[in-house]
């Protein structure tokens, strides 16, 4: 008999000594259990996770040269390997769908999306150039397509930013809206999220790929804090991320196909939790 998969919510607990991995609970919040201890004391971000490996992959730098940092959420075993450019330097690392690695190149002219070695670190190739001088952020894979989905601002519009990792053919989209599109979140079936924010909470939408139009509203959000680390769980249909009120952390689930919302503390006795990571089947 299969078992169905179901996703594991992990998180990077920080403000300890060391820093951890831990897992965590995605109905009570609780701490499950430590997965490794952090054996540097430099802040890890750009948490993605390769299911090919069942490893955690995110970054940190260290006197000015940047590393990959790999943890095995099985074996609790870590490995950190240098990763730098010649020129430049890589960030907002974005895993596709078969596991390749990406990375966004940029203090260079052009920027660039290159594709990274994830045992050595190496820059394999250059995907594209990219055609415009903004920066680029929230990044997302659409495996239905193979495209890199980010955005960028310019002159006060956002637009989605789409790279093809095969073909290397870039896309903008301007969303044409009043409003901030952020915290953009690509659902299992490839459906296209953002949290709509203009000061307030508006909900969570969901947008069209191929016009940037909104498409619904998927869920009113009826609290006053700012939502972020956004991930999806691809064994309940559910946007996962996190909020904080009065010092405590809270995580905020948005089912998207009922759009009933949960919400739920989940705090550590000393820390931190943040950078959130749900795993891939």
């Amino acid at each position: 008999v299969n078992t169905p998969f179901s996703a594991r919510l992990f998180a990077y607990k920080d403000q300890v000594t060391p820093s951890q991995i831990v897992e965590i609970d995605k109905v009570t919040g609780n701490e499950i259990s430590v997965i490794a201890d952090i054996n540097h004391s430099n802040y890890l971000a750009d948490f993605n996770f390769d299911s090919s490996t069942n490893e955690i992959i995110c970054d940190y730098s260290d006197n000015n040269v940047t590393y990959l940092y790999k943890i095995n959420v099985d074996t609790g075993q870590t490995t950190s390997v240098q990763s730098n450019p010649t020129t430049g330097r890589y960030e907002n690392w974005i895993m596709s769908d078969n596991n390749r690695l990406f990375a966004y190149k940029d203090q260079i002219t052009p920027n660039q999306i290159v594709e990274i070695d994830k045992i050595t670190g190496n820059e394999i190739s250059v995907i594209t150039d990219v055609n415009h001088g903004n920066y680029l952020s929230n990044f997302n894979f659409d495996a239905s397509t193979n495209e890199i989905i980010c955005d960028y601002t310019d002159n006060n519009d956002t637009f989605l930013y789409k790279i093809n990792v095969d073909s290397g053919q870039t896309n903008s989209i301007n969303t044409n809206t009043q409003f901030v599109y952020e915290n953009w979140i690509m659902s299992d079936d490839n459906r296209l999220f953002a949290y709509k924010y203009d000061g307030n909470n508006l909900g969570i939408t969901e947008i069209n790929k191929s016009t940037g139009d909104e498409i619904s509203v998927i869920a009113s959000i009826n609290l006053d804090n700012y939502l972020a680390d956004f991930n999806f769980d691809s064994s309940t249909n559910e946007i996962v991320c996190d909020y904080s009120d009065n010092n405590s952390t809270y995580l905020f689930k948005i089912n998207i196909d009922t759009e009933q919302t949960t919400s739920f503390q989940s705090n550590p006795t000393n820390g931190r939790y943040e950078n959130w990571i749900m795993s891939k089947e």
